[in-house]
Parts: structure tokens; C-alpha cells; sequence
């Protein structure tokens, strides 16, 4: 499978798995009461989320710390799954059901959305690239070789900007405007196609899956 592109979809699996457990958390500490209308909020009453608007999520639950215990264990399933079998021909469709399991569970909004993009890009792990090493100009194979790495350092930083970077900041300096997420999250989604097509362009560099 391509190596580049394998390591970019695990590494973000992963970070959807513990965005997930955080949500988790949140719900199971609330205890066995009704979760109301969704949307809910996983983390109500801390202060520290305030920037995320309590971090809201949605659940088909009929108790939020049944809700909570689902999610963690649903998180742990895209944990596990991300970093031993991204190998396999069926990583993609299994991250992307995880994703939305994890949506109707309680695993709020971002994480989903980030783990069904990252299955979508997962779709390049074992896509041929023989073809293209010998069609792609060798410039453009060249800059994506030398970049890739670049590019996702700079996209894994933006990411823990957005959790746990601004909570950290809302706690410690009381940072709690929400105009410090939303644009944020847009450019870091955009950014996470960005590093895929780097990454699988440095796979294709290398002429065959390594």
C-alpha cells in the first residue's frame, strides 16, 4: 500500500478516535439521565469548552451515559482500526461506517466529519501508481517528495490547534472566542486534502506501493 498516504489516513484516524473519547467522556460523566433534544452537549458545564460551545454532538441514545460508554468504545474501534489495518483493501469503507456510527452515538460533529474525509482520501492507499510515476511530470512528483512532510507537519499543527491547543489557551489565558475556531476549521479541513494529495503524490514519486 502507498506508505506516505497510509500514514497520513492512520495518523488522522487516530486523532478522530481520540476526539471521539473525548466526547465520550464528557457524556458518561453526566450519568444515566435522559440526553433531551439534539443536539447535546458532551461537556455542558466546563468552563474550559465554553470555545467549543460545550462541544455539541448528537445522539439516537436514550441515556447520555449510555451514549458516552458507546462512543468510547466506538472511538477505540477507530483507533485500533487506523493503526493496524489501513494496509487492507477495505480501510476506507470500514473508517467511513465507524464515522458515522460515531456521529449517531455521540462523538459530536468534527470528529465524524474528519474521520469520513479521511476515509474518502484513504481511498488513494492502494491506488496504483505505476501509471502515473511514468506520466506525472518528474517536477511535480519531485516537489510533492520533498513537501509532503512539510505540509502535514504544518496540517497535524493547525489540527491541535483547533483540540486541545484552544482549550489549553481558553484555560490558561481565557481565550473563549469562538471566531478563534470557525475559520480555523475550515482552512484545516482544507488543508487535510492538501496533504493527502502531497502525500499520495510522493507514493506515486516512488513509482510503486511501499
Amino acid at each position: 500500500m502507498n506508505r506516505s498516504t497510509r500514514i497520513v489516513a492512520s495518523t488522522f484516524g487516530v486523532i478522530v478516535g481520540i476526539a471521539g473519547l473525548e466526547h465520550g467522556l464528557g457524556e458518561a460523566l453526566q450519568g444515566n439521565v435522559a440526553p433531551g433534544a439534539n443536539p447535546i452537549q458532551s461537556w455542558p458545564n466546563a468552563a474550559v469548552f465554553k470555545i467549543l460551545g460545550g462541544e455539541p454532538a448528537m445522539t439516537l441514545l436514550p441515556s447520555m451515559l449510555l451514549a458516552g460508554i458507546l462512543t468510547i468504545l466506538v472511538s477505540i474501534l477507530v483507533i485500533a482500526w487506523s493503526l493496524g489495518f489501513m494496509r487492507t483493501k477495505i480501510a476506507s469503507p470500514i473508517l467511513f461506517l465507524l464515522s458515522i456510527v460515531l456521529l449517531l452515538t455521540g462523538g459530536g460533529y468534527a470528529p465524524p466529519v474528519l474521520g469520513v474525509l479521511t476515509a474518502l482520501c484513504a481511498l488513494l492507499i492502494p491506488a496504483p501508481v505505476g501509471w502515473l510515476h511514468a506520466h506525472v511530470p518528474s517536477a511535480v512528483q519531485n516537489g510533492a517528495g520533498i513537501l509532503w512532510q512539510w505540509v502535514f507537519g504544518v496540517c497535524l499543527v493547525l489540527w491541535f490547534y483547533l483540540f486541545p491547543g484552544s482549550i489549553i489557551l481558553a484555560f490558561l489565558f481565557g481565550l473563549n472566542d469562538p471566531q478563534l475556531i470557525v475559520p480555523f476549521g475550515f482552512w484545516a479541513l482544507g488543508l487535510l486534502v492538501v496533504t493527502f494529495l502531497f502525500a499520495f503524490g510522493s507514493d506515486v514519486r516512488l513509482g510503486q506501493p511501499a
